[in-house]
């Protein structure tokens, strides 16, 4: 699929206020599109991730972040989310006996 070109025209005054850091405008609206697109369950984040060109889940919430953008989980999305997190964490941590003789677990499990 070919990409798709908007073009949006801001008052010389906007445009000056989104400048003031030599913001890149292209890329900026582009970020803040897919956040947004994202936050609001059109985008998967794998979606948003690919099409941003973001190698990482973590470099993906660090944007989000900075354009103040966070998506509203459920409930069952968080359980869900937990679980991915423990099972990486035993992953990378295999259940061994400690110094104080007590198994290394999850903090969430």
């Amino acid at each position: 699929m070919m990409p798709v070109e908007v073009a949006i025209q801001l008052p010389d005054e906007v445009a000056a206020m989104l400048r003031h850091d030599n913001r890149d405008l292209s890329r900026w609206s582009l970020e803040k599109l897919l956040c947004s697109l994202y936050r609001d369950g059109i985008l998967s984040q794998v979606e948003a991730m690919r099409d941003l060109g973001l190698p990482s889940r973590l470099a993906f919430e660090e944007l989000l972040t900075r354009h103040h953008l966070h998506r509203d989980w459920s409930a069952a999305e968080i359980d869900t989310e937990l679980a991915a997190q423990c099972r990486n964490f035993h992953q990378i941590y295999p259940p061994v006996v400690n110094n104080i003789d007590r198994p290394a677990k999850c903090f969430y499990s």
